[in-house]
């Protein structure tokens, strides 16, 4: 017999909450317990978003100071392209490729979870289609990445690859160090990186393509708040154009 227990009626449900509701509702037509499911044209609460808060230049330096030296270049890179923590780990020597003012990286893959041994990594595709993207850097964060090599940029003091875990380690032992608060981890830096280029004046459809994000809208969901108040330029820019007939 199927069971569900009652919600109460002034109760907020959860995205997931509601999935799986509509999926034992569906079950119980199915096997003939209920004539029709409740669970249609539901409109459900749009779901609160906190702001985000950029770490400032300082913190970030700060991380950086205190991430041991082989991890430092890893800092330097994520602050300075927003790339998320499995395209960094994952990114190779031949997906960099220097140019006169610095280098293009090419992002096409990232390291996937799979990779529970650092001697074993394993590359899948980028989160999303649009995740496929060139992200140029500039010659001090080139520099920073050290002599050329093979394989993998970034790897343990094996020589193998960064896992979750290892790269998660790293960062918790930095934060901590650097005084950072409680966070996304090394997605914090990607929030910082767009910060940099929100301040800069990128717009909205140049921030997304680097981040490699589904379109402007993905990024104004997650950084409307950061970009500057245009109402005093809209103001300027239309006073005055049309004026009353001299008398």
């Amino acid at each position: 017999m199927l069971s569900v227990e009652a919600v109460p009626v002034n109760a907020t449900p959860t995205r997931p909450a509601s999935v799986y509701l509509a999926g034992i509702c569906a079950l119980a037509v199915e096997v003939r317990r209920l004539v029709a499911t409740p669970c249609r044209k539901i409109n459900l609460p749009a779901v609160a978003r906190a702001a985000v808060e950029p770490y400032s230049v300082a913190l970030v330096q700060g991380l950086v100071d205190a991430a041991p030296e082989r991890y430092r270049p890893l800092f330097v890179l994520a602050a300075a392209s927003g790339l998320r923590s499995g395209e960094l780990r994952g990114l190779t020597w031949d997906r960099i490729t220097e140019t006169a003012d610095g280098a293009v990286v090419r992002v096409d893959r990232q390291l996937t979870r799979e990779t529970v041994a650092a001697s074993r990594p394993v590359w899948g595709p980028p989160k999303t289609e649009t995740s496929v993207r060139s992200v140029a850097i500039g010659k001090a964060t080139l520099d920073a990445l050290g002599p050329r090599g093979d394989g993998l940029v970034f790897t343990t003091t094996r020589g193998g690859a960064l896992t979750h875990k290892v790269a998660w380690t790293v960062w918790r032992a930095a934060a901590e160090t650097a005084g950072a608060p409680d966070g996304d981890g090394w997605h914090e830096l990607r929030h910082f990186h767009a910060s940099l280029l929100i301040a800069g004046g990128a717009s909205p459809v140049a921030v997304a393509h680097r981040l490699g994000h589904k379109d402007a809208t993905e990024t104004l969901r997650t950084y409307a708040h950061l970009w500057p108040d245009d109402d005093e330029r809209m103001r300027d820019a239309t006073d005055g154009v049309v004026r009353l007939p001299e008398p």
